[in-house]
Parts: structure tokens; sequence; C-alpha cells
């Protein structure tokens, strides 16, 4: 039984995507998923990408930019409302994150989400599902104290490892990684989750740092899906910038964010002002990844802030 919200709130709960007038899709349902005891990763990989929707591609919200800009984002993942600020797509925090399609120019083609300016010692930020799907990876990182259930974990360093993948329904090319969060302990990989199911909790441990990764974009054509401990592999990362239903750009729209343009950078905007690597260089990262320098944090251009 998976928790959800009620209509309105972080984002309008739509029964079906109107907009889309695309036939239903059927994903294939395995036995049982394939789980990894040694990393505490279970995952579904028999995930079809059969009848994708047509469309005339993005605006350059994609890495690939002839992925079609559907309106499949019917829910927020965050609750706004308790949501300080939100990453432009293609900003220079944290570490870099690229893929096949766009190598370079090296930037962030991610959202990180913070919780609020201030909040005592620790913050528990509820995750919600995007769209209609299916679970198709997770795992269940534990606190200090073995509690793996979001609603229970503790604000220490390792309670944030944890990650929620979802393939969408409506077009199963699309999903969502949500990382460094907890997944509740009733969600399973094969759940079919609605728009606005509660899926987790992100643990926010510090004022000033506490943030979670919102990793959105295609998946590989070509199966099995690829997940590791780490999450679902993207084939194309993309903001949500021009996915979202009309509702919840009206949402953003009254909380002082104009959905899509200030939801990203341009690839043009950022070869013409790249990302500076810091001191740290590759430390704790994968091959490929760069730490960026510290001072963008404090850049006002990388963020939108919710009012």
């Amino acid at each position: 039984m998976i928790d959800s919200v009620s209509k309105g709130g972080v984002g309008t709960c739509v029964a079906a995507c109107a907009l889309l007038l695309a036939p239903a899709i059927q994903l294939s349902c395995s036995a049982s998923p394939n789980i990894s005891p040694d990393s505490g990763v279970s995952y579904d990989r028999s995930v079809s990408t059969d009848s994708p929707v047509v469309g005339t591609g993005n605006s350059g919200s994609c890495s690939d930019p002839s992925l079609p800009a559907l309106a499949l984002i019917e829910s927020l993942p965050f609750d706004i409302k308790t949501t300080r600020r939100l990453s432009r797509y293609r900003s220079c925090l944290g570490h870099s994150m690229n893929d096949e399609h766009e190598p370079t120019p090296l930037s962030s083609l991610k959202h990180y989400v913070f919780g609020p300016a201030e909040h005592a010692n620790c913050y528990r930020s509820t995750v919600y599902a995007p769209f209609d799907g299916r679970v198709v990876g997770l795992s269940r990182a534990a606190d200090s104290s073995g509690n793996t259930d979001g609603r229970e974990a503790g604000c220490d360093e390792t309670s944030g490892g944890g990650f929620v993948a979802i393939v969408a329904d409506v077009d199963p090319r699309f999903a969502v990684d949500l990382a460094h969060v907890m997944p509740l302990a009733d969600v399973e990989v094969g759940d079919m989750v609605n728009a606005g199911d509660r899926v987790g909790y992100a643990i926010l441990p510090t004022t000033e740092n506490g943030s979670w990764d919102l990793h959105f974009g295609s998946v590989l054509t070509s199966y099995p899906l690829f997940l590791s401990d780490f999450g679902l592999s993207l084939n194309s990362y993309c903001s949500i910038a021009e996915f979202l239903t009309d509702e919840l750009r009206s949402e953003l729209a009254e909380h002082g964010v104009e959905a899509p343009k200030q939801l990203w950078f341009s690839k043009e905007e950022r070869e013409m002002a790249p990302c500076a690597e810091s001191a740290y260089g590759h430390d704790n990262l994968p091959d490929g990844q760069i730490n960026f320098h510290g001072s963008y944090n404090d850049a006002p251009n990388m963020w939108v802030t919710f009012r």
C-alpha cells in the first residue's frame, strides 16, 4: 500500500495525461525482481519500450534534442511548500553529470532539491512519484541504527544512500531516478504507482547543504535496463522543464518560478560560460566526473528559489 497525496497541493494528480492523446502502453511483468543481496539493491529489468509516443522533439531541455517534450510529469516529486530551491539543469553545482549525447561541456544534467533554509538539525522531505508508472529499482540503505524505512530513518550520513527508480507508464522510454532518498518500507520493485504517490523521504541533515537528486530522462532503448548500486542509468538526461503539465507550470508560477525557461540553461549558454573545476578534481567520484568550484554555491543564477 503506497500513500497518496490529495489532488492539488503537491502537484495535480491527473488520472490520465489527456494532452498526449496516446494509446495505453503495456509494460511487461517479471515473475520476480532480480535482487543483489550484497548491495541491498533490487531491480526489474523486464520493462519494454515498445510503442513509444511520437513527438516533435524538445527545445534543449534534454541532452538528446530528438526526445519529444511530453507533458507526462503530473505531480512535482517534491513538496513545493517546504522546498527552498531547485538547481537549474546544466548548472555548475556539485559535480558534473553528463551523458553520451552531451559529453561536453561539463555540467550537471540534473536538478538538486533543497529543503527549507532553516530547520532543526534534520529535515525529512517527502518524495513523490511524478507520473503513473512502475518501480523498476530501489535501494534501502540503512541509517546508523539499521532503519531502512524513510518514515523512521535517523539523520546521519548513511540515510541518504538509497534511491527509487520509476519508469513512466505513458511512454516507458522515460524514467525518473529519485536519488539520496529513503524508500518507504511498503514500496517494492514491480509496484505500479500513480502520480503523487508518496514513495519515500529525503533525510536532509544540514541547514545549508542538505539536498537530494532528481534525475529524469530517457532509458536505454536496448534492454535489459542497466541499474547499479547508484540507481538507474539514463541514456539521455533531461530537465523536468518541458515535461510539466500546464497545471504544474501554473503552480510553479504561483511560487515565483516561470517554467520552462527558468529551470534550465541552454547548451550554448554553458559553452559560453564553462563550469570551473574545484581543487578536489575527481575525488570520491566515478571516472569522468569532476567536482565543481564551491563558489557556484553562492551564485543565484544557478538556482530557482521558491517563494
